[in-house]
């Protein structure tokens, strides 16, 4: 496998997906040697696959991983996780822009969401490496 990638998509009615030609970029990525990890990937996998086409070649999921090492009785949401593993809470401003669009953000709140979504990506990498030290090789 040539790449993991690692994706934080905060609220897809956030975006307007028309304010992002870019996202064509991935529609025509060959992404069959590649593995996607994200947190939630039940949630981010589908806007992935069902609105820009990307289907890798794996699906990773810490949210999952962290489910069957830590257990059902403690949340797994990436904050819990974050903490669990010594790391601060997420730093994405998700009250400030709630029912706003991308193109509505003033560029200080856009900037502020961009250095979130950053800090949350950089912790699945780091929950990812600490959850797949344990993890089962057969799972």
């Amino acid at each position: 496998m040539a790449l993991v990638l690692v994706f934080c998509l905060v609220s897809l009615a956030t975006w307007d997906l028309a304010d992002f030609p870019d996202f064509d970029v991935l529609r025509d990525e060959d992404w069959s040697d590649t593995a996607i990890l994200c947190h939630h990937t039940q949630f981010d996998g589908l806007i992935l696959s069902h609105w820009l086409g990307v289907s890798p070649r794996m699906w990773l999921c810490t949210l999952s991983m962290a489910r069957m090492l830590l257990g059902n009785h403690l949340s797994v949401s990436l904050d819990a996780v974050r903490q669990t593993y010594g790391l601060p809470p997420k730093t994405t401003p998700y009250q400030a822009f709630k029912g706003l669009h991308y193109n509505q953000m003033p560029p200080e709140l856009q900037a502020r969401l961009a250095d979130g979504c950053c800090d949350e990506v950089e912790s699945i990498w780091h929950i990812f490496g600490e959850l797949a030290k344990v993890f089962p090789t057969s799972e």
